[in-house]
């Protein structure tokens, strides 16, 4: 057999009226006036809870739209940050892009420079060239004619020594 330690333990309840006293009666209906009066004051609370769910639907979509003013404003910030980075880098490329312009203008004028010089020394050695050819031709004549003065000589010599 069980110990009575190791048997569930079972609580039964009964529920009886105290004095035998009659229940109270059911309230009467209501009224028709009454009956108006809840139907209005239905529809009232009907109309007030239809509010409330607009006004928190409005107070939730103007949550929304607080947020997304925040998250514009924001966006508007870096946006503003980005045009002025973006300007100063374009400030700064005209800058470099004005120094190269100009450094390549030098070069071009210092090419310009070298071609000039370039063609004057070479219109130069072209003269020089014209009376150097002319030079030769003048020496060439004037060695023809030593050595054609020279062999008349020479043979004046020899006819002279023969005699």
């Amino acid at each position: 057999m069980l110990d009575p330690i190791d048997q569930p333990l079972v609580l039964r309840v009964r529920i009886e009226p105290e004095d035998a006293v009659p229940a109270a009666p059911p309230p009467p209906p209501p009224l028709p006036f009454e009956v108006k009066q809840l139907e209005r004051r239905e529809e009232a609370l009907a109309e007030r809870e239809r509010e409330l769910e607009e006004r928190a639907a409005e107070l939730e979509h103007d949550a929304v739209t607080a947020s997304d003013r925040i998250r514009l404003a924001q966006k508007r910030k870096r946006l503003q940050e980005l045009e002025e980075e973006l300007a100063e880098r374009a400030s700064a490329l005209d800058e470099r892009e004005s120094k190269l312009d100009t450094r390549e203008s030098e070069f071009e004028v210092g090419v310009a420079m070298r071609e000039e010089r370039f063609e004057l020394k070479r219109a130069e050695l072209a003269e020089l060239e014209v009376a150097l050819v002319r030079k030769e031709r003048e020496l060439k004549a004037y060695v023809a004619q030593l050595q054609g003065s020279m062999a008349r000589e020479s043979s004046w010599y020899g006819r002279a020594a023969s005699a």
